[in-house]
Formats: structure tokens, C-alpha cells, sequence
């Protein structure tokens, strides 16, 4: 103990500060171009001195990329692996997941029924591929198994793409916790989709071979580099998130829950209606604080609030 009593600690708080990296690359004339995901990774790389490394010197604290959905990579999948096409009518998305071998088959029923049930039509299930060697030993030996479920459907008046594809997935992520299952879905969306995992940015691009392909263009990039603070470092909560990538803590996130799941007994909504009940819990409170600012305002956003207003809504002015 020192002079005041109190107990040395290893842990010096002016030694660990939120310190995440994040960027944003978009093309400026709005189309997919080769150059934005290349010159995105590169400032990736360049973010390394903003994350963390484990014990082994190369399993990160995580990092990732959110982007616009390649559509021409994925329509030439299924037409070269899988012997499909999409009609012109329909619109194409996929869930990108996380999951284990011994949950695969479980994890595939389930799509299939619910995909089904809620109007989709689900074509493929893709192994993802990935190269295991390019990973640290942290991060190898809890490497999930990653899936790439491709579904496609009509456009509906009632509800746009999007909305029905959170619907969607928030019904499976319930089933999931229900069960207890370790299954964990990164992104689903007819318009972006997320390569993220637990290893530092440079072994971004040699883990997902993907990022490689030709046909892999796209228009806009949003990266991240996590520095873990106050969450441990998982695959599932590396960053970016369905709709953000954050750097920063949010010190009042035990009051934000618990005003959260208060306020979901007092929900109405004319636009979901009964549908309602199926997107509570609105946040997963097992999830980082970062985690839980992207599901409020995926909530607010679906349900029809404009971006902007929402996050003006959940960071007010001081």
C-alpha cells in the first residue's frame, strides 16, 4: 500500500485511454470503384498504433470494414458456385455470421424457416473463405466458423428492404439467445455487409480472401482499429457494428441500459405494430457500450427517423 492506503495495482488509468481508429473512404462519384477498398486498407494499416495486441504479438483487439454490398461479386457467385441468378424484380442481400460447427446445421434450419416465413427466398449458404495461418494463436484457436447467408426477395410497399431485413434479424438473434446458441450475425443487409474479426488491422485483408477478388468493388468503406478498454476482446465484438464504427467510452452506459429496457414497456409503434415485441431486447446488454449505441439507433433509423435527428436524439446537446 502507499502513504493513502491504497492498494498498488498494475492497472494505471493514465496508461489506458479509448484510442480506437477509425476512417471513412466513399467515392465521390457515388459508384463502385477498384481504388476505395485498396487505399482503404491501407489506412487501415495505418492505424495499428491504435489498437492492441495480445500476448502473442499478432491476435488484435479486433478490427473491421463495413461496406456497400458488392453486388457483382455476389451475383457472379451464384451463378458460378451455386447455378442461380436473381430475377430483376428482386433484391439481393446477405447475412454475413459467426458461428461453430456444431451449431451449423441448427443455425441453417432456422434461416430457412424464418427467411421463408418473412417473404425472402434464401439461395446460398457460403463457407467464407479464409486464410486460418495469417491469424495469432489467440485469435486461431477461437475462430468461428464463417457463413455468408445470400437471400433475395420482392420489394413490398408496406415496408422497404432494410426494415424487414432488422425484422428478420432480430427474430434470429431471439432465437439464438433463447437457445443459448454462440451464433452471432455481424450483418444483414441488402446494402452493406461487414468483414470484421479479432486480429489486427494488417491481417484484415490476408484473413478474408475475399478482399482480394477482381469483382470485389465497391464505393464506400468505413474502418475501424479497436483499442479494447472496457469489454474483452471477442470476434463478435470487433468493429464496425450494423450501422457504426465507434472510438470512445461511454462512462454512463448502466444508466443508458437500464433507462432502455424501462422504456421498452412504455413502446408503441402504429409502424411495427405487433411486431414490435420480436425487436425487444432493443440493446443486448451482454454487448460493449458501443454495441449498444448501434442498436438504439438501428431502432430508431428502421422505425423511420431520419439518421441525423437520431443521433442528435441519443447525443444530446450539452
Amino acid at each position: 500500500m502507499d502513504k493513502n492506503n491504497n492498494i498498488y495495482s498494475l492497472y494505471d488509468p493514465e496508461k489506458f485511454h479509448d484510442s480506437c481508429g477509425i476512417g471513412f473512404i466513399v467515392a465521390r462519384s457515388g459508384k463502385p470503384e477498384k481504388r476505395i477498398l485498396p487505399l482503404a486498407l491501407k489506412a487501415l494499416k495505418r492505424l495499428s498504433h491504435r489498437g492492441a495486441k495480445s500476448y502473442d504479438r499478432k491476435s488484435g483487439d479486433g478490427s473491421g470494414i463495413l461496406i456497400d454490398l458488392p453486388k457483382f461479386f455476389f451475383k457472379r457467385l451464384l451463378r458460378n458456385e451455386f447455378n442461380k441468378s436473381i430475377p430483376r424484380r428482386e433484391v439481393l442481400a446477405v447475412a454475413m455470421v459467426f458461428t461453430t460447427v456444431h451449431e451449423r446445421k441448427w443455425l441453417e434450419e432456422i434461416f430457412s424457416a424464418y427467411v421463408k416465413k418473412s417473404g425472402f427466398k434464401l439461395l446460398a449458404v457460403r463457407n467464407v473463405p479464409t486464410e486460418k495461418k495469417s491469424l495469432g494463436e489467440l485469435a486461431s484457436k477461437t475462430k468461428p466458423l464463417i457463413l455468408q447467408f445470400i437471400v433475395s426477395a420482392q420489394k413490398v410497399r408496406k415496408r422497404n428492404i432494410e426494415t424487414r431485413l432488422y425484422l428478420l434479424r432480430k427474430i434470429l438473434e431471439k432465437q439464438i439467445l433463447n437457445k443459448r446458441k454462440r451464433s452471432y450475425i455481424c450483418s444483414f443487409s441488402s446494402k452493406t455487409i461487414v468483414y470484421k474479426g479479432l486480429m489486427a488491422s494488417a491481417q484484415l485483408d490476408q484473413f478474408y480472401l475475399d478482399l482480394h477478388q477482381k469483382d470485389f468493388i465497391v464505393k464506400m468503406v468505413l474502418f475501424h482499429e479497436r483499442f479494447s478498454t472496457n469489454t474483452g476482446s471477442t470476434w463478435a465484438m470487433a468493429q464496425p457494428f450494423q450501422m457504426i464504427a465507434h472510438n470512445g467510452e461511454f462512462n454512463t452506459i448502466k444508466g443508458n441500459r437500464l433507462w432502455m429496457k424501462a422504456r421498452e414497456n412504455e413502446i408503441s409503434s402504429k409502424f411495427w405494430g405487433s411486431d414490435l415485441d420480436n425487436l425487444k431486447p432493443i440493446t443486448e446488454y451482454a454487448g460493449s457500450d458501443s454495441k449498444n449505441f448501434d442498436n438504439v439507433l438501428e431502432f430508431l433509423v428502421r422505425s423511420g427517423r431520419d439518421i441525423f435527428d437520431s443521433v442528435m436524439i441519443m447525443i444530446p446537446d450539452s
